[in-house]
């Protein structure tokens, strides 16, 4: 299990603490996983910063990760107010249907 969280821009958010990039595991080696991290310490490579364990792997062991993902429509909230007024405004559901 993780956590997935949204943020307009997420390199401001991961600048905030320090963190260790998830990563993956592939045909050619371990690559970073695209949106996860981990906060607690984990066995990490000290020269990139990339967790030695696959994120799979890491789940089994207990390690928790959390999935920092860029969402642009953020980008045109300008501030509280707006996005409470946005969310009040009822979808167009039938737009799913097309």
């Amino acid at each position: 299990m993780d956590i997935d969280i949204d943020f307009a821009n997420r390199n401001i958010a991961l600048g905030k603490f320090k963190h260790v990039s998830a990563s993956r595991k592939t045909d050619t080696g371990m690559v970073a996983h695209n949106t996860g991290i981990y906060v607690q310490h984990i066995p990490k490579n000290p020269l990139t910063n990339l967790c030695n364990i696959d994120y799979k792997e890491a789940e089994k062991r207990g390690y928790f990760k959390i999935d920092f993902l860029n969402v642009s429509v953020y980008n045109g909230i300008k501030d509280n107010d707006h996005l409470l007024r946005l969310m009040e405004i009822e979808p167009i559901w039938e737009l799913l249907l097309k």
